[in-house]
């Protein structure tokens, strides 16, 4: 590392002294910007010789006998000035005295004159452990004192960056052990799990998990109504989403044709092609009809207008589709199933990876309060997707394009 070193003394009196010192300094790698090398300057001296001390790490600080210039209306010499300016800034200071029976040019000597230089000398003394140089120059040896201060400078910083890596690495394990106790607290908090795991996995394959109302998928999610399969699922948007053919088999009609008609017919004028089978709720399939709905709770008589009613609409809108094909570029097609259907199912875009998606509600005959489901995609499901595609394939021929009997 380089250092910056400032030379702190009176000029005329110390001047070969000044020479040694910055040779010395140099020979020893420092930086350094003596007085001898300033230029002329706008502010008074004591401002720009204190201002030289920005970016230094020692201040060697040579005295005499004497204090050097006094600026007006101050009771410190620039020397001091630089001195206490270097203390201030929290600079290192080595001071070098000239030894008191030092054979010295009475010129330069004022400490009959000025008092303060004797104090002065004192005080540093007392503050400082001092080293001495006599007269000739060749006596001032900095180099051992810069030596010791180099040391002890690069061991503080060498402890101060172990230190530092010691503190950084018990943060950093502190930091690690949080995060596996909050690991183990979310692993064992059914909740944080839960939504922890749904925010991975609809990074992971959005097109299956992230479909909810908050953009989180409950993993094995239960939806506890057929409302909040439309209120509180993106039911709607996945419909929406299909670009080429959208299978279903359904054994409530009420969800599809009291709150997903609009965006069937959305699709079909878009171009896409529908299938849907629905349970046989006419008269000679009244009681198998009748005990399914009661084994699964349902009102018979209230699920079959709902059946009712989606069939009429569907015969009407196919009837539209097939008269206006300028409006409706799609296709419909529905049949009828006689036997129950313990399940819910529908395909979106079989065939085509990027947009495929499979959904598969359960039924169960007692107990019946929620209706378990399960989604796939062609990207961690391919095989899966296509079964469930041979398996709609098989109910829809297997099923009547129309009810066996009146309704």
């Amino acid at each position: 590392m380089s250092y910056k070193a400032f030379i702190a003394s009176t000029f005329e009196d110390l001047k070969q002294h000044r020479a040694r010192v910055i040779d010395s300094l140099r020979s020893a790698g420092f930086v350094v910007d003596p007085a001898e090398d300033w230029r002329a300057a706008a502010n008074a001296p004591r401002e720009f010789s204190a201002a030289r001390l920005q970016g230094c790490n020692l201040c060697i600080l040579l005295v005499g006998f004497r204090r050097g210039t006094v600026p007006e209306n101050e009771h410190r010499s620039i020397t001091q000035i630089e001195y206490e300016a270097a203390l201030a800034r929290g600079i290192d200071v080595l001071p070098f005295l000239l030894d008191d029976n030092a054979e010295w040019p009475a010129a330069f000597d004022e400490r009959k004159s000025d008092p303060q230089v004797e104090v002065w000398r004192r005080d540093l003394r007392s503050r400082h452990g001092i080293e001495t140089f006599g007269a000739d120059p060749v006596s001032l040896r900095v180099e051992p004192a810069l030596a010791r201060w180099v040391v002890e400078k690069e061991s503080n910083r060498a402890r101060r960056f172990r230190r530092g890596i010691y503190a950084t690495a018990m943060a950093l394990a502190a930091m690690l052990l949080l995060a596996i106790l909050y690991a183990v607290h979310v692993a064992h908090t059914p909740r944080m799990r839960s939504r922890y795991l749904s925010r991975f996995l609809a990074v992971h394959d959005a097109t299956v998990f992230n479909h909810s109302s908050n953009g989180l998928y409950q993993v094995a999610r239960v939806v506890p109504t057929y409302g909040e399969l439309g209120s509180e699922t993106k039911f709607g948007d996945e419909i929406l989403g299909t670009q080429r053919s959208f299978d279903m088999l359904v054994n409530n009609a009420g969800i599809i044709h009291y709150t997903q008609r609009q965006n069937f017919i959305t699709l079909l004028k878009r171009g896409v092609s529908i299938r849907m089978i629905i349970w046989d709720f006419s008269e000679p399939n009244r009681a198998a009809y009748d005990a399914f709905c009661h084994a699964i709770g349902q009102e018979p008589d209230g699920t079959r207008k709902s059946a009712v009613d989606l069939y009429r609409d569907l015969v009407a809108i196919r009837h539209d589709v097939e008269t206006d094909r300028k409006t409706y570029r799609g296709h419909l097609d529905f049949r009828v199933n006689t036997r129950p259907l313990l399940y819910t199912m529908w395909i979106r875009d079989w065939g085509s990876p990027e947009t495929t998606l499979g959904h598969v509600s359960l039924q169960f005959y007692r107990g019946q309060d929620s209706w378990p489901s399960f989604r796939v995609s062609s990207r961690d499901g391919a095989k899966m997707v296509d079964n469930m595609h041979n398996e709609f394939e098989y109910a829809w021929r297997t099923s009547n394009p129309k009810p066996a009997g009146a309704f």
